[in-house]
């Protein structure tokens, strides 16, 4: 697993020099603004940098040649949701120390950084389940097929989790807010863990069917 884990890093090499520029405009741009924006670009970058993982694998033939290796399967599953779990993480880490950049430039009190927590937290949910419902696909019709998917993944989430952030906002500060909308940002979370099973359960299956 540590393996495959390090292929996957070293073939991103490059890509994570631009993203990283990509970030720092971004962050630039829209930090200041927030609402959750940029937190959403961040995280769903980590989530997606999977796709970039199994193009490349695709592109090498690596599925065939791995399986030729004391590799299994289901190990090469894992490591996929496994990798977007670390991107996501690492995505997660950087939209709080832009939201700890945000406040501390404006003279918030610490308690405002509770809020910026909460919102990065619903906006990782909704990449999860992003991520959740993209990689079953991927495996399934293989990454040229399903490219309308991937374009998807990387459009409408943005919208998705700029409404989730705005969500969160109004939670926070309604004098009486909903209480369907407490009951989504309680559930969310859950409701992406058991997605994520879910989906890797779904991949493995189908994977271990797939003729390669």
């Amino acid at each position: 697993m540590q393996g495959l884990l390090l292929k996957d890093f070293y073939n991103l090499k490059k890509t994570m020099g631009l993203l990283a520029v990509m970030l720092v405009v971004f962050g630039v741009v829209f930090i200041p603004q927030g609402g959750g924006l940029f937190a959403g670009m961040a995280i769903l970058m980590g989530t997606t940098l999977t796709i970039s993982t199994m193009s490349y694998d695709h592109m090498a033939k690596w599925d065939v040649y791995a399986l030729s290796m004391p590799v299994s399967r289901r190990q090469m599953v894992g490591e996929k949701y496994l990798f977007m779990l670390i991107a996501a993480g690492a995505g997660t880490l950087i939209a709080l120390a832009g939201e700890f950049v945000r406040l501390a430039s404006t003279g918030a009190p610490a308690s405002a950084f509770l809020d910026g927590l909460l919102q990065t937290v619903l906006i990782l949910s909704v990449g999860l389940l992003f991520g959740s419902l993209m990689l079953p696909l991927i495996f399934k019709f293989g990454v040229e097929k399903a490219r309308l998917v991937m374009l998807l993944s990387l459009c409408l989430p943005l919208v998705v989790v700029w409404g989730g952030g705005r969500l969160v906002q109004r939670s926070m500060y309604a004098v009486q807010p909903a209480s369907w909308l407490d009951q989504v940002i309680v559930l969310l979370p859950v409701a992406a863990a058991a997605a994520l099973g879910i989906s890797y359960l779904a991949s493995v299956r189908i994977f271990e069917k797939k003729e390669l």
